[in-house]
């Protein structure tokens, strides 16, 4: 029985079915209110624990999504790209890549064939994608495109024996029990409303929440005390803190002793982080630092959630390892209210399979790598391409086939199109989450014309490649999940009718549920008989799943070992003194043609300017700025806005060109953070704009000390 307040729609209705949301790794559940087999309404499931009734506005674009006619519904081929597309039948389509691709693996080799799949890709692609690429003795499969740091081969790999692509050491539900939450280098409130929610319950009952990031957010606004540094120099802030706790005694010196080693390489990597350097590489007064420092040491447990589902394609190892170090040092690991919590979580991990190495290339290295771009290449939906023209990148190659729900430039540009089906149009896993959750997704309504999920594409490619029979792949997409699920050591006690949300407690299932017991209700003071599964990671007297360890370590301990790259930072130059950030656009899906967003059509574009920073480069509202970098540079209109600081240019996510500006990705494979570039008016003197810039920042930095 639930106090909460039952979501029920004012339209007519027949029917309602539960599911889960697959827009985003929060994995809100829903209810689906059907009329004669038409989806009606959408509303958020009270009885889940995890979004208790609520949608959030990526959740109500679904709507553009149903019956859109902008929608693939037919496979699309063609022998040359200079040809225009012609509709054929799946089988059809699955004979022309079938040929095509045995072509190229004939003349170029198996490896000349790549699987291409990002983080957030449906399961079912990139399960099927790598089963396929397996069968067919491809090293390209998707595991080897998922951000570095994150993968085995990371810092969090290293110190905790689990990559951080499957780190999250305590799920939001137990974030209650925090004393101190720290946000570090994302915007959770706007990027992932529902994960705000605890934070809010938590800081509620007491607990402090810091803000650690490059701007004024709205989780910024939310904090205890929040700290904006200067882009890129978020770890050189928190390593300064760091120092601050081992000089003044404040960790944990029990757990340090029983279940860490490497202190001596933590000390040295913060050892450079004074409070001075501090405060001039990241622009902020000292006694900001000293204030962070003291509220870190004087509350326990400590929480970190680093990034969001955005910003962390940028968290680098040191990022990660500063993060990490933290709970460690104040003992905060194993108990409840800390821990290191990562979004977008998964049980598997694509990299243990055939024993291939985690090589850590984007799309743009994949396809412009000289000498090594692939004959034939498997795209999902229409993936970023930084610095390059997507028809020019792809007509490099022999085969390029995009599986998608919508045109876009990669599909218009494939030699191949497959109409896929949308997560309301089948039953599959959704394996990704923000919460350590296993769910799924069913199927509600029939999709349109032909789309099918990307699991019977791999299927019949395979088979009409002859890669193993019929009874090597499982007939149909909720059967390969569910063996999935059952084959992988940290969920074979489910399957996938155990997460029916229509058969069995809404929620899902939290992961490890390895097959030796079932899950159990959680049971404790804030969580009572509603979420199934392990809330606490490394608990003292409990071992990981697999392993006669607490920590799954070579010794069992923690490694407190530091990238060698914690040992220098950010940059400074000169001639380019600004800094230029890309930021995510939430207010429409453009394919969709939705959008839910307050203001006229444009409001998001151009380049967000510091007030300050505008009078001295006697900029207004609309003008045209000119911005230069390493690699190119960009002209677009001034938008004033006070929640970026005076150093900072902010331009949204997609802007035509403004990937092509970032340094070659020394920070992982979702690339630099920043760009260091210089700004001015358009038409304006150049070397005015410099010295009207450096002087701003002369004054910005004497405030800054003034203020310590």
């Amino acid at each position: 029985m639930t106090f909460r307040k039952r979501q029920e729609t004012t339209r007519p209705f027949d029917a309602v079915r539960r599911t889960t949301c697959g827009n985003c790794p929060t994995g809100c559940g829903l209810k689906i209110f059907m009329k004669a087999g038409q989806v009606v309404d959408i509303l958020g499931d009270e009885e889940h624990p995890g979004n208790k009734g609520s949608v959030c506005p990526k959740g109500l674009l679904t709507y553009w999504h149903l019956g859109n006619g902008a929608r693939l519904t037919r496979p699309r081929i063609r022998e040359r790209l200079s040809e225009p597309f012609r509709s054929v039948g799946w089988d059809e389509a699955l004979d022309f890549v079938a040929k095509r691709l045995q072509g190229c693996v004939t003349a170029h080799g198996r490896d000349s064939v790549a699987v291409y799949g990002e983080e957030t890709d449906p399961f079912d692609y990139l399960a099927g994608g790598d089963l396929f690429a397996r069968a067919l003795g491809s090293p390209l499969a998707p595991a080897r495109f998922f951000p570095g740091p994150f993968g085995p081969d990371g810092a969090i790999a290293r110190m905790f024996g689990l990559p951080a692509a499957q780190l999250l050491c305590n799920s939001s539900r137990d974030w209650c029990n925090s004393r101190c939450i720290l946000l570090y280098g994302g915007d959770i409130a706007a990027s992932d409303p529902l994960a705000i929610g605890p934070v809010m319950d938590a800081r509620d009952r007491g607990a402090l929440v810091l803000s650690l990031g490059s701007s004024d957010t709205v989780t910024a606004a939310k904090a205890t005390m929040a700290v904006r540094v200067r882009p890129g120099t978020e770890s050189v802030f928190l390593r300064g803190a760091l120092r601050r706790l081992l000089a003044a005694g404040k960790g944990d010196p029990e757990f340090l002793a029983e279940w860490t080693e490497d202190e001596a390489s933590l000390r040295k990597a913060v050892q450079d982080c004074t409070d001075a350097s501090v405060a001039r590489i990241c622009g902020v007064a000292a006694d900001e630092l000293a204030r962070f420092a003291e509220i870190l040491g004087q509350t326990h447990p400590v929480s970190v959630i680093a990034g969001d589902w955005f910003s962390r394609r940028s968290l680098t190892d040191v990022d990660l390892w500063s993060c990490a170090a933290l709970v460690a040092l104040t003992g905060s690991l194993g108990i409840p209210g800390g821990g290191l919590n990562l979004f977008g979580v998964s049980p598997f991990s694509f990299q243990a399979a055939g024993g291939r190495p985690a090589h850590d290339l984007s799309l743009p290295g994949l396809l412009a790598g000289s000498g090594s771009a692939p004959a034939a290449v498997f795209l999902h939906g229409d993936p970023a391409l930084p610095g390059l023209d997507a028809a020019a990148a792809l007509g490099s190659v022999e085969l390029a086939v995009c599986l998608s729900q919508y045109p876009g430039a990669a599909s218009e540009a494939a030699h191949v199109s497959i109409p896929l089906s949308g997560w309301l149009e089948y039953d599959g896993l959704l394996p990704f989450s923000n919460g350590r959750l296993l769910q799924t997704h069913r199927k509600v309504m029939d999709a349109p014309g032909e789309c099918r999920p990307a699991y019977d594409f791999w299927r019949g490619l395979a088979l009409a490649m002859g890669l193993g029979d019929a009874a090597a792949w499982a007939d149909g997409c909720a059967a390969f999940c569910d063996a999935q699920l059952r084959a992988n050591p940290l969920t074979s006690g489910v399957g996938l009718a155990d997460l029916d949300p229509e058969t069995n407690i809404p929620g899902g299932v939290l992961w490890p549920c390895p097959g030796d017991k079932a899950p159990e209700l959680e049971r404790t003071r804030f969580i009572n008989a509603v979420t199934r599964g392990l809330n606490i990671l490394f608990e003292r007297n409990r071992t990981f799943p697999g392993t006669d360890k607490r920590f799954p370590t070579v010794s069992g301990r923690v490694s407190l070992a530091a990238p060698i790259s914690a040992q220098s930072n950010p940059p400074e130059t000169q001639e380019r003194p600004l800094r230029l950030v890309v930021r995510p656009r939430v207010d429409r899906v453009a394919a969709w043609g939705g959008k839910v967003a307050d203001g006229p059509e444009g409001t998001m574009d151009g380049v967000r300017v510091n007030p300050r920073l505008a009078l001295a480069l006697g900029l207004r509202g609309g003008d045209a700025l000119e911005i230069e970098a390493a690699h190119g540079g960009l002209r677009l209109a001034a938008r004033l806005s006070d929640d970026v600081a005076p150093d900072v240019l902010w331009v949204p996510e997609g802007t035509p060109g403004a990937a092509a500006l970032f340094a070659v990705p020394e920070r992982g494979a979702g690339g630099a953070p920043f760009a260091a570039v210089a700004a001015h008016k358009a038409g304006a003197d150049r070397e005015a704009a410099r010295r009207a810039v450096a002087a701003l920042l002369a004054r910005n930095s004497q405030h800054q000390e003034a203020r310590s």
